[in-house]
């Protein structure tokens, strides 16, 4: 299963999918893995999956398009907006869509400029292209139907990932000036046209399907309400997801930034392993902390504690829990994250079925020394 799931676990072949391509979101992983699992757990139509972390909607489009209720939720902005804009249902509003598009097509070149004081902004994008895509926003604005406006806006952040400088890499956001740019609004009128195509070729089975801003350490669902979990949590890594998708939420979501789940490792955090109060979860740990890093890992896994409960709390007996995750990978050696998972899942009240590798990536120090390999893999768990 591991070789079946290789190539899976990642976002890459979600680019080749109708919908699922509306935005990268390079933290996601494939659909694939997902119809698999609805197979495997035997999950019929009309039962409930939730993702906690749902970023940007694989878990939920792929139960739509098996007729599976889902909820899902999520604390970062671009990751709400993406799951709602697509998973809703647009077959009775395709010829306003394609007018709309229309309008834009005619729209006539304008050469008004926008003050952006945000340095970032400023060197991810060149001066007329910046102007360009402020221009189509403020037209996007303007739209009534918060479907269709909506919809055009996710066609808007889409095309400014491909009008500019900005390249994310790993946690950060890399400038390179020799990005070839093509002009903003040719490739939002070429990303709508694919939308609006994808839109006409997919078809979807009836469902329910709720996205909202939660945090996944303190939601309350109701108790034995949900058929199946199938998500995937932030790794133990450096990456802080609200700085990756800065631009994306300045630019046009323009929502108050806030803090994201102190899950991400170096996040300010005073806490450390003695302060856990947790006995077995002290022990699980106890093996994988340096002293160096130790505030920083015991918050990652008391969080962890927390939406497993959650979890735990709302998933049917016997039910099952799927979760994608990686390892941590330190200057003093890996951590194990899929074992520490399993054993505290173990400690809540689930059996662990298996904890399957999808993919091993070498952890090296200074980017040269080889100090250990990083599993990413699979964890199933029953209730």
């Amino acid at each position: 299963m591991g070789k079946k799931y290789s190539n899976l676990s990642g976002f890459v072949e979600n680019k080749k999918l109708p919908i699922y391509n509306w935005l990268y979101y390079k933290e996601g992983f494939s659909a694939q893995i997902v119809f698999d699992l609805i197979e495997r757990f035997n999950l019929k139509k009309g039962k409930t999956i939730l993702d906690p972390f749902c970023g940007s909607g694989t878990t939920l489009l792929a139960a739509k398009e098996k007729g599976l209720n889902s909820i899902g939720f999520d604390c970062l902005d671009i990751a709400i907006f993406s799951s709602t804009v697509k998973t809703r249902d647009y077959e009775n509003i395709i010829n306003e869509l394609q007018e709309t598009l229309n309008k834009f097509k005619e729209l006539p070149k304008t050469k008004q400029r926008h003050k952006i004081k945000e340095q970032l902004i400023i060197r991810a994008f060149p001066e007329r292209i910046l102007n360009e895509l402020l221009n189509l926003k403020k037209e996007i604005k303007e739209i009534k139907n918060p479907l269709i406006s909506d919809f055009f806006l996710l066609a808007l952040i889409n095309t400014a990932t491909k009008t500019s400088f900005a390249v994310k890499d790993g946690g950060c956001i890399k400038i390179d000036k020799k990005r070839s740019i093509p002009p903003a609004k040719y490739m939002f009128v070429k990303t709508v046209k694919k939308m609006i195509r994808d839109v006409k070729e997919k078809t979807f089975l009836p469902c329910t399907i709720d996205v909202f801003r939660q945090d996944a350490r303190i939601f309350e669902l109701e108790k034995d309400s949900i058929d199946c979990v199938i998500t995937s949590p932030p790794y133990l890594n450096k990456i802080e997801y609200t700085n990756v998708y800065f631009i994306e939420e300045y630019l046009f979501l323009k929502r108050q930034m806030h803090a994201s789940l102190r899950s991400f490792v170096g996040s300010k955090t005073e806490v450390g392993i003695s302060d856990i109060g947790d006995e077995k979860l002290q022990k699980h740990l106890s093996g994988f902390i340096s002293k160096k890093f130790e505030a920083q890992i015991a918050a990652y896994f008391i969080d962890t504690k927390k939406w497993l409960e959650n979890i735990h709390h709302c998933l049917k007996k016997n039910k099952y829990c799927a979760i994608i995750v990686g390892g941590g990978c330190f200057p003093w050696g890996v951590v194990e994250s899929d074992v520490i998972i399993g054993l505290m899942a173990q400690d809540i009240g689930f059996k662990l079925i298996d904890i399957e590798p999808l993919k091993k990536v070498t952890c090296t120090k200074n980017r040269t020394t080889k100090i250990g390999i990083v599993n990413e893999s699979l964890v199933v768990l029953k209730k």
